[in-house]
């Protein structure tokens, strides 16, 4: 076990750096690669989500946790249209195993804990379709998963704890002293039922991987474990860090978290974890960039509150726009023939998430780049804007 920890962490190490690099050279240009939308194109689209609005299955606040899946479910679908050919008949196909996932997920959630927030299931889903994303790469079942259903439901009752700004010090030290023993293999009971609720958790995941059989699962573990102690220096007041110094918490904390999503659907070849790590990069930095407001708000460190305190958002958001093509690339390089199917979909739909960010946070970005980016959006950022209000 000792020996595949250390491997790992090497390796995590090596790329991380080398994601580093890769995120200081990407341009801070306007990218060239994204399509441009008519005017008449963005009122079709936005025709079409207003459709769904109607049915009940886009509301962005209201309904259940498993109606608002759904909703997301339809969106992903709507993105996968622009995909043509057989390659879009299978991307439709994996989106629909993913939602009959996410059902069973939620029941097996409610099951487990009967006071789960849907705000908290839909953290847990949005990890879960990370993995069902994977398993299509690795050319796997798309189905959930005891250890999917375990990992997913994990952040919940962890990251959420530990980025808490009203949780104390001591606790989170306490907690994050506590799981350390759990993770190296020394479960101690406990009268805290977040704590009982985690080590319940991570039984399912030894269960399905023994230690003995597949020690570089619990590596991955421990490694998201040690990324997610350093990313407590990004909360609380500003960092007077560099960028240089700060921005591998983000990519180590991102990479580690999404690697144990694809070791727990398949074993990987070198390459392929690197960029699955990659992936998990990009998904950090898409959710830093929607929570925006939030970090500016609790005085959270990330590349985009530091872009806002030391000049503007534009080049680094391009820079974001950027990276999505390469990371994308690198994925559709290293998987199966078929599994590339994922890449576009992936590179759309983080497309689309950072372009609702920046409708969301258009009070931060100058009125020339929001005329840009409207350019290259299938619908308006104004009705992205008013969607959420909706």
């Amino acid at each position: 076990m000792n020996q595949a920890r250390d491997a790992l962490y090497r390796r995590v190490r090596r790329w991380t750096s080398g994601y580093t690099s890769l995120w200081f050279n990407a341009s801070g240009n306007p990218p060239l690669h994204l399509r441009s939308f008519s005017r008449q194109e963005q009122c079709e689209r936005e025709k079409q989500v207003d459709v769904m609005r109607r049915e009940g299955s886009l509301s962005p606040t209201g309904g259940s946790a498993s109606e608002r899946g759904q909703g997301r479910k339809r969106i992903m679908a709507l993105i996968a249209q622009g995909i043509p050919g057989p390659a879009g008949v299978r991307v439709r196909r994996f989106l629909d195993h993913c939602g009959r996932a996410g059902e069973r997920f939620v029941g097996r959630a409610r099951s487990f804990n009967a006071g789960i927030s849907d705000a908290e299931i839909q953290q847990a889903l949005r990890n879960l379709w990370v993995f069902n994303s994977l398993q299509f790469y690795l050319g796997k079942p798309v189905v959930l998963t005891p250890s999917s259903f375990a990992y997913s439901l994990l952040y919940p009752y962890t990251d959420n704890w530990l980025d808490e700004a009203e949780e104390t010090c001591q606790g989170k030290q306490s907690l994050v002293r506590w799981l350390t023993s759990q993770l190296h293999g020394y479960p101690s009971s406990t009268d805290d039922g977040r704590k009982e609720a985690i080590a319940s958790l991570l039984r399912m995941i030894r269960q399905e991987f023994p230690r003995s059989r597949r020690p570089e699962v619990h590596a991955s573990l421990l490694a998201i474990h040690r990324a997610q102690k350093k990313a407590l220096r990004l909360c609380g007041a500003p960092s007077t860090g560099s960028e240089h110094s700060l921005i591998p918490l983000t990519m180590e904390k991102g990479g580690t978290s999404v690697l144990v999503d694809g070791l727990l659907a398949g074993r990987l070849s070198t390459a392929q974890a690197e960029a699955i790590f990659g992936y998990g990069i990009l998904l950090q930095l898409v959710d830093d960039l929607q929570d925006l407001q939030e970090d500016l708000d609790g005085s959270r460190s990330s590349p985009f509150s530091r872009a806002i305190r030391h000049g503007t958002l534009e080049g680094v958001t391009n820079r974001l726009f950027n990276l999505t093509e390469v990371i994308a690339a690198r994925l559709k390089r290293e998987g199966l023939p078929a599994s590339g199917d994922i890449a576009p979909l992936i590179a759309r739909s983080c497309t689309i998430l950072i372009e609702e960010a920046i409708a969301r946070h258009s009070h931060l970005y100058r009125q020339g780049y929001l005329a840009l980016v409207n350019r290259h959006t299938p619908v308006r950022l104004a009705y992205l804007r008013e969607f959420r209000h909706r």
